[in-house]
């Protein structure tokens, strides 16, 4: 994308997610917005500030007829982590994407600290979304 402020051929090197693509053009086109929203406005990257690195939720349903298959995780510029989604015990994966960007490597049996603070981070955003499930099923009752 270019114009409106963006430089043509800017690479950013910063993580970013999927949910912060709207506020980030919402900003960009001065569209204002009143209510409540995911994600955070990305143009302070495009104007070469730098913004703290939020984490990314991650789902993957690999077989649609068999929910244990599901998995839910996280990731930052540095971690990827994803377990079972119905069991924190189980398939759990950790790898350090700066070490080990393929992914080749499961480090979840030495890293225990690290584990538990990304899954309590995945705590936190399986909250949010669980509430916003409980607020649909409120309104197709």
């Amino acid at each position: 994308f270019v114009g409106n402020s963006v430089p043509k051929g800017q690479i950013i090197n910063k993580q970013v997610r999927t949910v912060d693509i709207f506020p980030t053009i919402a900003e960009l086109i001065n569209m204002i917005s009143e209510s409540d929203k995911d994600g955070i406005s990305l143009k302070p990257l495009m104007e070469g500030k730098t913004l703290d690195e939020l984490p990314a939720y991650l789902e993957s349903n690999p077989l649609v007829l068999q929910e244990s298959n599901d998995v839910v995780g996280i990731r930052t510029s540095k971690y990827k982590y994803f377990r079972d989604k119905d069991d924190p015990k189980k398939r759990v994966h950790l790898y350090d994407l700066e070490n080990d960007p393929l992914e080749d490597n499961n480090i979840q049996d030495k890293n225990q600290q690290k584990i538990t603070e990304m899954e309590n981070i995945l705590q936190e955003m399986l909250k949010d979304t669980m509430n916003l499930k409980k607020f649909q099923e409120n309104c197709e009752n």
